[in-house]
């Protein structure tokens, strides 16, 4: 006599899909991360939109550090200085950013706006903007610091009246310093924006 063998099935042995949790869970991950990256401030949005910072944020506050003390530039100051050497400079004191950031701190604008103002008064210059940084850090990194830097400054005179088809941009990072990058006085004289007028 031959015995049959039947198979049964149990509503528990039937296959099923993966569970909802093992698909839902990296879609989730991806919206996350998607929302995170569109979130963010990007590049070109963070000079214009970082909070200004005070004297305390910049490397070399301690005394006896700065390169030199801040002069009283003037609009007409600004404009002779220019008139006789065709260039003007603004050390760490007078026009400075956060650091390793390119939002200008808010005492610089006193010194822009002077600018901003010589520049109105000459509307038949044309300036060149330079960016310098001190070595602290790789020059890859200081080439594109000293780019957004004296995109910075160009921003701030051209939101201030100055016709931005007058102005043009350098980054000269770290490779012409002003003054010894070995010491904490000439790392403040090298950190600069420098107008040039063409």
């Amino acid at each position: 006599m031959a015995t049959e063998k039947v198979k049964v099935y149990e509503e528990g042995d039937k296959k099923k899909g993966l569970p909802i949790w093992a698909w839902l869970l990296p879609l989730l991950l991806l919206l996350a991360l998607g929302i995170w990256l569109f979130s963010r401030p990007h590049d070109n949005q963070t000079a214009t939109n970082a909070a200004p910072v005070t004297d305390s944020t910049k490397p070399d506050n301690s005394p006896g550090t700065q390169p030199q003390a801040a002069r009283n530039w003037t609009a007409a100051s600004i404009a002779d200085e220019i008139k006789q050497n065709g260039r003007i400079g603004f050390n760490d004191s007078e026009v400075h950013f956060a650091t390793a950031s390119a939002a200008l701190a808010s005492d610089s604008q006193a010194v822009l706006d002077q600018v901003a103002q010589a520049l109105k008064n000459n509307p038949d210059w044309k300036m060149r903007v330079m960016g310098h940084t001190d070595s602290t850090g790789s020059g890859p990194a200081n080439d594109t610091l000293s780019q957004q830097r004296a995109q910075s400054v160009m921003a701030y005179l051209t939101s201030h009246g100055v016709d931005s088809s007058r102005l043009q941009v350098e980054a000269k990072g770290q490779h012409q310093p002003a003054a010894t990058n070995a010491t904490d006085t000439g790392r403040a004289e090298n950190r600069r924006v420098e107008l040039i007028k063409d």
